[in-house]
């Protein structure tokens, strides 16, 4: 009974299921819709950043968080007021390479340009939200576009240098 309705179901999509294109050809569709895959396990899904980036309180927290540690580790590169609020390219290039020597205890070197080296990087460190910190991005930091996803990523930076050096394990 089960395989007769399976067959006729199959018939039946066969015939009713052809239609003419405009050009004369045969189109043919299915009774039975795809399955969508779950969120978040299609192969290459990345998922999105969920922490509020655009929220003028998480960058502030952000700010402060980045500054403090930038103070506490002395930070060899002159910061003013700007300097987390729109960062040129080399300031923002000198505290993500300043951040990356502290994880990495001086043994990190820098191959190629800036933005594919610290793109690889961010993907190999498993940073959940590399897909936002992309080359173009990457280049031009300091846009009102971009600023609230670089400044949640040099804060995500300084969150795992502190726990590296808490922990003592060198990335």
């Amino acid at each position: 009974m089960v395989k007769h309705l399976v067959d006729l179901l199959k018939r039946e999509s066969t015939l009713s299921d052809c239609s003419l294109t405009d050009s004369g050809s045969v189109r043919r569709s299915s009774i039975f819709p795809r399955q969508s895959m779950a969120p978040g396990m299609a192969i290459g899904h990345v998922a999105k950043d969920t922490r509020p980036t655009r929220n003028p309180q998480f960058q502030e927290q952000c700010r402060t968080n980045v500054y403090q540690y930038l103070l506490d580790t002395r930070c060899p590169y002159p910061m003013n007021a700007k300097t987390l609020v729109s960062p040129t390219q080399k300031e923002f290039q000198n505290l993500v390479q300043f951040l990356v020597q502290i994880l990495f205890q001086g043994g990190f070197t820098w191959l190629k340009t800036f933005e594919m080296d610290c793109n690889t990087l961010l993907r190999d460190l498993k940073y959940p939200a590399h897909d936002s910190c992309g080359k173009t991005a990457l280049g031009a930091p300091g846009t009102p576009q971009n600023w609230p996803h670089m400044l949640a990523m040099l804060n995500w930076l300084v969150d795992l240098c502190k726990v590296s050096l808490t922990t003592g394990d060198k990335v």
